[in-house]
């Protein structure tokens, strides 16, 4: 009695060591690091729960892309945070709520390692392992919600771990465990590998006959259906009426929704590529890579974790004629297997496989503290623990500094009230930031080519919304298939333009929508003897199609071997004057330039200052009048190629200024 009265005591002190380190570790990263602003919180975290929260359900199209319809539970609390808090103290509540998989990976270890002594140091170490992880570290304070939506899987295979034979409440368990997972797949449908980890857990759990065994999985998968129900059940039924699929757009090609193209809606960058690159991903994730996420990560737990795992499984002894309980790790090793599979099948995004991430965390921790003699095993596991941090680089999905946390603040001159057309992501946030407009739309055209629900709300927005229209996009070119469809409606931005912040670098550019007809690429029109300036206080980016930079004091530079505008004209014949300019620090070199089928010609841009530049505009236009102009260029290195600087982008030349004059007598054949 007195043992156990001790190792109670010691247990709860080693949890609140645990608990301590977690919390400490977390919220100092998060404090480091600094405001969270990553693309996704850009484009449809925010915009999500605010649209739930001020009835925009019915009002907007999609201004955060195919991301607009997912289900906004898991991103209310940082929405909260975020609005009701100061930035840093926002940011710490969110790391406090990514506490809670952390703890259940204490529970986990502490379930695994048994009536051994030093259980709750064993367990402190594995938790603050699995503190340290690539995953946990990158979403440490962030709208991210992977980390926290392990939670429910974690608490899941808690109570998959076998207890002893007499457990009168294994069924009960069985279904609040399913309950667990069910909500995790269901708020989160890229969970939906961990439901098969669950599966393996059980199978591995449990003991005697087949039939058992088969009973318990459908307990677990009874339970599995109420979670995704009471966690999706009214988004999917929203979805399914509104737009008929419960998963709304994604997964189309099963669903044929009207206002969807029959498509995944997935990113290709990450679908299975074989059981080779899947053998080796974990390989690779160890010496580090970008193949499971967006930027460079490195973390060694699932090369390790995997084949110890595997090895655990291959030596366990046989459960089937015995009516004694698995060994926890046995149980832990399976759901880590199964689930890695299926991750690695389905999705391996690495924010994606937080739960898989942390477990292996355990796994590793309860081997080898089982494999060393006990007076070693803490300054073992400390070693291990080294290891497992020492070696662990995440990822930084963009941070802004607490001296200056970003603040959006719509342009001076933008009306309460009016209508926003997001050409570009991620802009969606611009919705929820105070005056909020009437309306939203992005033109996706995924969402919008098959007609439907989408198509014909879009058509009564931009009826309403003539006088009041601003087109945001960030300091860059509108991509083409977006100028398809602001041709299609007749849109066509229009001065003026103004400038505000975004949290990364480039600006944020509201322009006034003009409706003008049908055209192609939805060209701006340029009036005979009008001089645009490709600088950030002038319009001159309505004008870009692509390969062109963002907007510097004195114009804008090609970034590309092919650059291109495009402008509305008028039938008569026009000369084309650009003034263009060599990139200060690039070798002179030559660009090739032709303006509505008109005859190319070649000109050799210097360095040493603008100069102008003639183009007769030819009669092989684009419907509508639509002028298109092409540069081309024999020399797009960087200055950090040429060794003249440190500049990577590649360069091309600079553009300063654009005029179309009425071609006089004697220009361009007249």
């Amino acid at each position: 009695m007195h043992y156990e009265q001790t190792h109670g005591v010691s247990g709860v002190r080693a949890f609140l060591v645990a608990l301590a380190a977690a919390a400490t570790l977390l919220v100092a990263w998060t404090v480091c690091r600094g405001q969270d602003v990553n693309w996704d919180w850009q484009n449809y975290h925010s915009y999500d729960v605010y649209a739930l929260l001020h009835g925009r359900l019915r009002a907007d199209v999609a201004p955060a892309g195919p991301q607009s319809f997912l289900n906004p539970l898991p991103y209310l609390i940082p929405y909260l945070a975020r609005r009701l808090l100061p930035p840093m103290a926002g940011g710490v509540v969110v790391a406090l709520t990514q506490l809670m998989p952390v703890m259940l990976t204490w529970a986990l270890a502490w379930r695994c390692w048994g009536d051994r002594m030093g259980r709750g140091w064993v367990a402190a170490i594995a938790a603050v392992c699995a503190c340290t992880g690539s995953v946990v570290l990158t979403e440490a304070g962030t709208s991210f919600c992977d980390v926290v939506l392990a939670a429910p899987s974690l608490l899941g295979l808690l109570l998959i771990l076998p207890r002893s034979p007499a457990d009168s409440a294994r069924a009960l368990r069985l279904l609040v465990s399913g309950i667990a997972v069910g909500v995790a797949v269901g708020v989160k449908p890229t969970n939906v590998f961990l439901l098969p980890a669950a599966v393996a857990a059980v199978l591995a759990a449990r003991t005697g006959a087949f039939r058992t065994r088969l009973s318990a999985v459908l307990v677990l998968l009874s339970g599995a259906v109420l979670g995704g129900l009471l966690s999706d059940g009214l988004w999917a039924l929203w979805l399914w009426r509104e737009f008929a699929s419960p998963v709304f757009p994604f997964m189309n090609s099963l669903f044929h929704a009207p206002s969807a193209a029959r498509v995944t809606f997935s990113d290709k960058r990450y679908h299975w590529q074989g059981f080779g690159h899947a053998l080796a991903l974990p390989f690779a994730l160890a010496r580090g890579t970008a193949a499971t996420s967006e930027f460079f990560i490195r973390d060694v737990r699932f090369a390790i974790a995997l084949p110890l795992a595997a090895a655990i499984l291959l030596l366990r002894p046989s459960t089937m004629r015995t009516r004694l309980p698995s060994d926890p790790l046995v149980v832990l090793s399976a759901w880590l297997v199964t689930g890695s599979f299926f991750w690695l099948l389905l999705c391996p995004i690495q924010r994606y496989a937080a739960a898989l991430e942390m477990v292996a965390a355990v796994t590793i921790v309860v081997a080898v503290a089982r494999a060393v003699p006990e007076r070693c095993c803490v300054a073992m596991l400390l070693v291990c623990l080294l290891i497992l941090a020492g070696t662990t680089r995440s990822a930084d999905f963009f941070h802004r500094p607490w001296s200056s946390p970003f603040a959006p603040r719509v342009p001076d001159g933008v009306a309460a009230g009016s209508t926003y057309g997001v050409l570009t992501f991620p802009l969606a946030y611009w919705v929820a930031v105070r005056p909020a407009p009437a309306n939203a739309f992005s033109l996706h055209p995924g969402l919008l080519q098959t007609g439907g629900r989408l198509q014909r709300r879009l058509d009564g927005i931009i009826s309403r919304s003539r006088d009041e229209l601003w087109l945001i996009d960030l300091d860059m070119p509108v991509i083409a298939a977006i100028r398809d469809e602001m041709g299609k409606r007749g849109l066509a931005m229009a001065p003026p333009c103004l400038r505000t912040a975004s949290p990364t670098y480039i600006d944020t550019v509201f322009c006034r929508g003009r409706f003008v007809g049908s055209r192609a690429y939805g060209a701006s029109d340029l009036a005979p003897n009008d001089t645009i300036r490709f600088t950030p206080d002038s319009a001159g980016l309505m004008y870009e199609i692509d390969g062109w930079d963002v907007t510097m004091p004195d114009g804008t530079w090609a970034n590309a071997s092919a650059a291109r505008l495009a402008f509305h004209a008028s039938a008569s014949p026009m000369v084309l004057v650009l003034t263009m300019s060599g990139v200060h620090g690039a070798p002179p070199h030559h660009v090739k330039a032709w303006a509505g089928g008109g005859v190319p010609v070649v000109w050799n841009l210097q360095n040493a200052g603008p100069s102008e530049h003639f183009l007769c505009i030819g009669a092989a236009r684009l419907p509508g009048d639509v002028v298109m102009v092409e540069l081309d260029t024999d020399d797009i290195r960087s200055l950090m190629e040429l060794g003249t600087g440190p500049e990577q982008r590649h360069l091309a030349f600079m553009l300063h200024s654009m005029e179309l004059r009425a071609a006089g007598p004697g220009a361009c054949g007249m």
